[in-house]
């Protein structure tokens, strides 16, 4: 049902004037046929009786007058969106007014189709339009304030100068919209709202009482390059479902690492994957990135539960090695000393010949074999992949920072200083030539590790 509207008393007599001017009557046919409406529909106006609101400004506009100024508008309250439809597509100048008149927290005009619909200049604030239809809608300078856009099409529309502060748009399609001008001002956009083909020279972020500020790009003469926007706010979007992992007393990289692969393989489906680590003083932010449905909560609980049983594991396994070390010492020590004892008690070239016979044959056991000399590298490697993210390595600057880095955590890993000390000049160029990193910079920092 469209909205329905009566004419006041006030309003009648207006109309009285202004019919008379034309030499109409008040069911001249003339007048039905210029408004477009029935003999029978003038007449109910005629007598007070509420009649669409279409029908109603036509005939107001026929005598050039403006509806609203003839409308009895006290009681006049749309039901659903359809009502708000007729309203909105009679006049945005009208809504405004009765928008005004009529104040209310929300209006739900839910699944409304309003696709090129002109709507410049509406005040849609607090507007609720899920799912609403705005495909190629000239929305210039329409203030969105808080209004909930949520799975809405507006793919083409004109937002140019839109106030689209605080706005709730998860799941929109703004694919092709023109926002020049715009103000998204803590716009609330997630992964699955779509920025494709975005057409945007500059936004504000900034709204102080319906003044905009805040200009992006900042440089008043520069405007976004093509794709510019969507490149940079879709990212933002994306950053928007993540979980910041916080160690404050530095990281274990093989504990994360290795609890890191076992959370992704238990919960395949939440697409976790490592965004970006952060370095503040001792402290290390790895921010990860999951699906946008993923119970975020969870997932931190579990990562720092699994991270925590990894260190368990390795402290145990190196008091483990620790302990076999130790006995192994003791055991060539006590060797050693059997041989100097037997060694002092013979006497001539049979003393000598025995006891340098024997030392010969009692090689020291390593530390580390070869097994152990690759997995060394690869956690290097890998480290040094994680690092790479982290700084701009298309720089000296930023090369430096990762190799000060870098020496400063194999100073903390005796199996890394065996490993560069096994490989050599030709393992630290194979680690560090993959990102660019001359050998002669990389010597600095590790050759004497």
């Amino acid at each position: 049902m469209a909205v329905s509207v009566r004419a006041s008393p006030q309003g009648l007599k207006l109309v009285d004037r202004a019919r008379r001017l034309k030499g109409w009557n008040k069911q001249s046919p003339a007048w039905a046929d210029l408004a477009m409406v029935s003999i029978s529909t003038l007449k109910r106006f005629w007598v007070g009786e509420p009649i669409s609101a279409d029908s109603f400004v036509s005939i107001c506009n026929a005598v050039s007058l403006d509806w609203y100024d003839i409308a009895e508008l006290e009681g006049v309250t749309p039901q659903n969106s359809s009502d708000y439809q007729s309203l909105l597509r009679v006049s945005v100048l009208d809504w405004n007014r009765w928008k005004r008149d009529n104040p209310k927290p929300i209006i739900d005009l839910e699944d409304i189709d309003l696709s090129s619909v002109d709507l410049r200049g509406a005040d849609l604030r607090y507007v609720s339009l899920k799912s609403a239809d705005l495909r190629a809608a000239i929305l210039e300078d329409v203030n969105l304030c808080e209004a909930d856009l949520s799975h809405a099409n507006l793919s083409g529309a004109n937002l140019t100068g839109a106030d689209l502060s605080q706005v709730s748009a998860l799941g929109a399609i703004f694919d092709g919209a023109t926002l020049t001008g715009a103000c998204i001002q803590d716009w609330n956009i997630n992964a699955d709202t779509s920025l494709e083909g975005v057409k945007c020279d500059y936004i504000f972020r900034i709204n102080k009482q319906g003044r905009f500020s805040g200009r992006l790009p900042i440089d008043a003469n520069s405007v976004f390059y093509p794709g510019e926007f969507t490149q940079r706010f879709q990212i933002l979007a994306s950053a928007l479902e993540t979980i910041d992992l916080t160690f404050s007393s530095g990281i274990d990289w093989k504990a994360f690492f290795m609890s890191f692969q076992e959370l992704r393989s238990i919960r395949p489906e939440e697409k976790i994957s490592i965004q970006g680590i952060e370095r503040k003083g001792e402290a290390f932010i790895i921010r990860l990135e999951v699906a946008s449905e993923a119970d975020k909560a969870s997932i931190e609980t579990k990562a720092k539960e699994l991270y925590i049983r990894q260190i368990n594991a390795l402290e145990a396994q190196v008091e483990s090695t620790q302990k076999l070390i130790e006995e192994e010492r003791r055991e060539k020590a006590t060797l050693l000393s059997i041989v100097k004892t037997m060694s002092e008690s013979q006497s001539g070239n049979h003393r000598n010949y025995f006891s340098k016979d024997l030392v010969k044959n009692t090689q020291p056991i390593p530390e580390l074999d070869q097994r152990d000399l690759n997995e060394a590298e690869k956690e290097i490697q890998a480290l040094i992949s994680t690092l790479a993210e982290t700084y701009n390595t298309t720089t000296n600057a930023g090369k430096e920072k990762l190799m000060k880095e870098l020496g400063q955590e194999v100073k903390q890993h005796p199996k890394w200083q065996c490993a560069l000390s096994e490989g050599g000049i030709e393992l630290i160029q194979a680690l560090c030539a993959p990102i660019g990193i001359p050998v002669e910079m990389a010597r600095v920092y590790l050759e004497e590790e």
